[in-house]
């Protein structure tokens, strides 16, 4: 199977990915150049949300290892292209890639963003 979207920057072959994932040393692993389309990453990467604005909409971290962390778990609060992102990776497509490619079955989208988000 192969996946595309205007936001990939590249189709994704999940056999040929399957292959790389599984040959990859020291541990199978894949990188994949290009995997945002370009002006798109450019896109998310200038609508990340600077700290003071992270902190009005996020949670802020207090313990010692943690102070001067924010974490936005609200994807209301996400900027467009970042919450498109998020669509596109939590999407069912590119998950039934990411289950074949790595072997791992059942693979589903953290809708509550538990670990995850945006971190500032």
């Amino acid at each position: 199977m192969t996946i595309t979207s205007p936001l990939l920057g590249r189709s994704l072959d999940e056999h040929e990915l399957r292959g790389q994932f599984d040959s990859a040393q020291p541990f199978r692993h894949i990188a994949s150049d290009d995997f945002l389309e370009e002006s798109f990453a450019k896109e998310v990467l200038a609508a990340l949300p600077g700290f003071e604005r992270a902190k009005e909409v996020g949670r802020e971290f207090r313990a010692v290892n943690e102070r001067g962390k924010v974490q936005v778990t609200d994807r209301s609060h996400f900027p467009e292209p970042v919450r498109e992102l998020n669509d596109l990776m939590a999407s069912p497509e590119l998950l039934e890639c990411f289950a074949h490619i790595t072997g791992i079955g059942n693979l589903i989208p953290d809708d509550e963003l538990v670990g995850g988000g945006l971190h500032v």
